[in-house]
């Protein structure tokens, strides 16, 4: 067994910080009527019907999305955002 395996029996296990809760979609919209968002839904989907939804895209997707909503008067915030709120000192990764 590698050395740095090893755990003697009478030390305590080290604690580990549980990670933090990543922000749902329903967290994000909160507070937001529904026929509001259905209505920047359905211009973002039409706005990126051709794009590939490939690594990175959500966040161009929520920084149009943030900015429709800002534009109607509603402050919105992405997950990437509450995720930086919760761990600002952390890397959070989506896609």
């Amino acid at each position: 067994m590698f050395g740095f395996m090893k755990q003697k029996k009478d030390q305590p296990k080290e604690e580990t910080t549980p990670a933090p809760v990543i922000a749902t979609e329903a967290d994000c919209d909160a507070g937001i009527p529904k026929d509001v968002l259905a209505e920047v839904e359905k211009k973002l989907e039409e706005q990126f019907k051709d794009w590939p939804r490939g690594m990175g895209f959500c966040h161009i997707y929520w920084n149009y999305k943030k900015q429709y909503l800002a534009d109607l008067g509603y402050s919105w915030q992405s997950p990437q955002d509450i995720a930086n709120q919760q761990n600002p000192n952390g890397i959070t990764f989506f896609d």
